[in-house]
């Protein structure tokens, strides 16, 4: 009910955020499975892409706070059970768009909020870059934000190095899976053991 809001209140959003994030601390807590049946996921990414559109234009810092509170819960619960389900599901909702929009305020974060967030593209995420359906939702979100003006902000924020790092590994996973589906149905062989071990890629 909060993000239906005619106008985003980030005090609600972050007491609402924060106390989520108290019943999901344990990790195999019955709150925290159920929240996560409940598409919990879904909803924090979708609050962080609220977010995204405003943290920089606004002078409340309580968005700030939603920020990493929303962060915060992805990073935690993110690699839940098998991981592949939630992290699906925040790619899906807009994670990597609400990353690169966040960027830009990254720089005002502390250093252990910040490692936080950084985390989850540089650490978290690159785990789950051998499910071809995590792939094809990668590339849908980063072809509109290649063109459009998150790269802009991205590109200027401390986050940059990490960002493209973790661009050009999707890429190259992109590019084996695009190869894989080419040549599907015909016996090749590659000395290359790097690629030969890529092109075996879960299809889920």
């Amino acid at each position: 009910s909060t993000l239906q809001a005619p106008k985003l209140n980030a005090t609600h959003l972050v007491i609402h955020m924060d106390f989520i994030n108290s019943l999901s601390r344990s990790y195999k807590h019955a709150f925290r499975n159920a929240l996560l049946s409940a598409n919990v996921i879904w909803n924090i990414t979708k609050a962080l892409v609220k977010i995204s559109t405003v943290v920089n234009t606004t002078q409340d810092l309580a968005f700030l706070d939603a920020m990493v509170s929303g962060f915060g819960y992805l990073y935690n619960c993110l690699e839940s059970s098998d991981g592949f389900t939630w992290v699906t599901q925040a790619i899906r909702a807009g994670l990597l768009t609400a990353f690169t929009d966040c960027s830009p305020q990254f720089s005002q974060l502390d250093p252990e909020d910040f490692g936080m967030v950084k985390d989850i593209v540089e650490r978290i995420l690159p785990r789950y870059l051998v499910y071809r359906s995590i792939l094809e939702a990668i590339d849908t979100s980063m072809k509109k934000i290649d063109h459009g003006p998150s790269k802009g902000r991205v590109d200027r924020s401390i986050v940059k190095d990490v960002w493209n790092k973790f661009h050009g590994l999707a890429l190259e996973r992109n590019m084996v899976l695009w190869r894989a589906n080419v040549m599907k149905g015909k016996n090749v062989t590659c000395d290359n053991v790097k690629v030969s071990r890529l092109s075996e890629l879960h299809t889920c």
